[in-house]
């Protein structure tokens, strides 16, 4: 904006000492300021055509507390090379206010590629989104600028949490007890085999059936790990990123110590929503999805359509196993 006001001042004046003074040198020193700037104008048009600009991210995903690095391209196919191209973005970290970001890039020769590196601090977990607002490319003089052409506009990142290691002195024995199997599962009706206890027999369904039939128990298969104040705590960062750093250490810590398959269980605006957990690579997965907003992560019909009751973790922190606390 400097340049183009300096320009048109130095154009009103030579056109003010032209109308007072007939000097030839003035003459030419008028179409000097106007014939130049419009050939810069003129050989802009095919440099802004051969120029593209893309975004992307250097990684999907980046733990809490490092850095966000995005990879700016710019790519000049035609033979002229380029005096400046300025980028204009809205860097949105998850938990921050937006960021207008501005940059200039100088001296693309032709048929070249240059790559700039944009960092940014990944304070809070949740998605974070680079948006390119504008790319234009500078004539010589400085004066005109055409937009470039963007090839991709966005890049999404997803900042994860950063688990801890729990000792297995920290947890109450309970949890453990759990792992081996201690604790009442489902009823299920099975035939009568002989040293079965007749009063377990089901009477009811016998008489229909023409053969004894007994209630018996298994231990369930899996355990449900149920988070409290989920929709709450995305609205608070700080409690959000130690809720979820505790989360994953509480899981992957089940997962270290063989407790069954882990069923994650939450409410959502709409319902319930679960995921199972086999594995360490399973609680990432459902994490990004948390955080990303994913349709993949399957939500049920009812608000409280959960498994059966197991862990919960409260909003404060602290790990239930039913009424009892079992870790703080």
């Amino acid at each position: 904006m400097k340049r183009r006001l300096c320009y048109l001042l130095f154009v009103v004046t030579g056109i003010y000492f032209v109308m007072l003074y007939d000097f030839r040198g003035l003459r030419f020193l008028a179409a000097c300021l106007v014939c130049i700037p419009l050939l810069y104008l003129v050989l802009l048009i095919p440099q802004t055509r051969g120029c593209t600009v893309s975004l992307e991210a250097e990684a999907d995903t980046v733990v809490r507390e490092d850095m966000v690095k995005l990879m700016l391209t710019v790519e000049n196919r035609g033979l002229l090379p380029i005096s400046r191209i300025w980028i204009r973005g809205v860097w949105k970290g998850p938990g921050e206010d937006q960021q207008k970001i501005q940059k200039w890039l100088c001296g693309i020769r032709g048929r070249h590629t240059t790559r700039v590196c944009l960092e940014f601090p990944a304070l809070h977990c949740g998605r974070g989104e680079f948006i390119l607002t504008r790319a234009g490319v500078c004539d010589y003089s400085g004066i005109f600028a055409l937009s470039a052409r963007k090839r991709s506009g966005s890049a999404q990142v997803c900042v994860l949490p950063r688990p801890l290691s729990i000792p297995r002195q920290a947890m109450d024995p309970a949890v453990l007890r759990i792992r081996n199997g201690e604790r009442d599962g489902d009823v299920f009706v099975r035939d009568f085999h002989p040293g079965d206890s007749i009063h377990r027999v089901y009477w009811k369904l016998s008489t229909k059936t023409d053969q004894l039939q007994v209630r018996d128990r298994e231990v369930s298969a899996s355990v449900t790990f149920y988070l409290e104040g989920v929709q709450e705590l995305r609205t608070r960062p700080d409690q959000w990123d130690d809720y979820l750093d505790r989360a994953c250490s509480l899981m992957c810590f089940f997962l270290e110590n063989d407790v069954p398959g882990l069923w994650i269980a939450w409410q959502e605006e709409q319902g319930g929503a679960d995921w199972e957990v086999h594995e360490a690579e399973d609680v990432w997965t459902w994490v990004y999805g948390l955080l990303m907003h994913k349709e993949a992560i399957r939500f049920r019909e009812g608000q409280d359509a959960f498994p059966a009751p197991g862990f919960c973790l409260r909003e404060d922190g602290r790990l239930f196993l039913g009424e009892q606390c079992v870790y703080e």
